[in-house]
């Protein structure tokens, strides 16, 4: 297909006169307009001309209306374990596509939303689910909720692919990645052991993060506490 400018010949054999060869030149030139608002091709004009080789030409002009377009948006997204420790897993979003309107009439519309996830430690995604029947859609918005979309080990984390198409499927398709981390109780009780936001605790009292107590902040890891010297070492 040439493109802006270019040009190229190609023989033609007219079936009445074999002994004849004669030969045509097409030229197509093609001149885009940008609006000066946002840079956006609004309109082109195309001009396709053909001249042979006694240099007779032809001519045809086609003015083509280019409407603006963005893959879908995703204007808002939760995804989460249940209590941020369960297996079972929440998600939550909203967006919107592009409008594709022609003589009034709205083209565009999402075809794909759909899911997939694997073990951080593994190389492959499993297949995808399908959610679309669950997707709530109203002209170019579109919402799903669902607080009890999978199951994923709570001792594991998990890489999470979420995609959604519209009617350009690949070419613009919106593919969001993310990762699950392990579920990590509040309190975990192990034997002769507690761990406090951390699920397996490696002393007797094992606290992920900072201690304020009796008005004072306890930094266990360096074995005082602010403002006072303590009797006491925290390991």
């Amino acid at each position: 297909q040439p493109r802006n400018g270019d040009c190229e010949e190609r023989g033609v054999h007219l079936p009445l006169h074999s002994f004849l060869q004669r030969f045509i030149r097409i030229q197509f030139n093609w001149v885009c307009y940008h609006s000066r608002k946002d840079r956006q091709v609004r309109q082109c004009d195309g001009t396709l001309s053909v001249t042979d080789s006694r240099g007779y030409t032809a001519e045809t002009s086609q003015t083509v209306t280019v409407i603006p377009y963005t893959k879908p948006k995703i204007s808002s997204i939760t995804l989460r374990r249940t209590n941020d420790i369960e297996a079972e897993m929440q998600l939550k979003f909203s967006g919107s596509i592009s409008a594709v309107t022609v003589d009034g009439t709205q083209k565009n519309s999402v075809v794909y939303v759909r899911y997939r996830y694997k073990k951080t430690s593994e190389s492959s995604y499993g297949s995808y689910t399908s959610i679309y029947s669950g997707t709530t859609k109203s002209g170019t918005s579109f919402s799903y909720s669902n607080l009890e979309l999978c199951s994923m080990d709570a001792n594991s984390s998990y890489d999470f692919h979420l995609q959604i198409q519209d009617k350009l499927y690949s070419l613009s398709s919106l593919d969001l990645y993310f990762t699950i981390p392990q579920g990590t109780p509040l309190i975990a009780l192990r034997e002769k052991k507690v761990g406090i936001n951390t699920p397996n605790p490696q002393a007797t009292l094992d606290v992920d993060g900072s201690i304020h107590m009796n008005g004072v902040n306890v930094h266990a890891k360096m074995g005082r506490v602010d403002g006072i010297i303590p009797s006491i070492k925290l390991v």
